[in-house]
């Protein structure tokens, strides 16, 4: 299990996602205010109904869920055909937590704006973190996990046709 190069992949994967489920997606400062958006992370008053317009519960489910399933994928690995596939759904789910880190940023930011606007002669400031680009690295690892497991199978598959 561990002598394969795709549990290294994996594990990394699922520690890098795990580690954004702890980590800030952005910071935004105003009136000497600042708000953190991380994920499982509720709040009260505005930090609350920014958290709700940006949809941090959808976004932390779907770390959760992509941190288990390359986590559990390490152990099903006498079971390639089912590491395939969780390995390709990962993918999907890592590329869709990208498009949402995409879409609350893109939020965040228009609530700055407003924010602004709304306070006439002062600004509020935003800072993205760049740990943002660990999911993308999380999905490279996951293709490569993908691509050494099947590369395991054809062998299996070789060897059992030359007997």
């Amino acid at each position: 299990m561990i002598q394969r190069v795709q549990t290294i992949f994996l594990l990394a994967a699922s520690a890098l996602i795990i580690t954004l489920l702890f980590t800030s997606v952005t910071i935004i400062e105003s009136h000497g205010v600042t708000i953190n958006l991380k994920p499982f992370v509720s709040g009260e008053g505005v930090h609350q109904s920014l958290n709700a317009v940006t949809g941090m519960l959808y976004y932390a489910i779907a770390l959760a869920l992509s941190a288990l399933i390359s986590f559990v994928t390490i152990f099903l690995y006498r079971r390639r055909d089912i590491q395939l596939r969780l390995c390709s759904i990962n993918i999907i789910i890592l590329l869709g937590i990208q498009v949402f880190t995409g879409y609350i940023l893109y939020r965040s930011n228009a609530f700055v704006e407003q924010m602004n606007i709304a306070e006439a002669g002062f600004s509020a400031g935003i800072s993205y973190s760049a740990l943002n680009v660990f999911a993308a690295v999380a999905m490279i690892l996951s293709y490569l996990a993908f691509r050494y497991i099947l590369k395991d199978e054809l062998l299996i598959k070789s060897l059992n046709r030359m007997r």
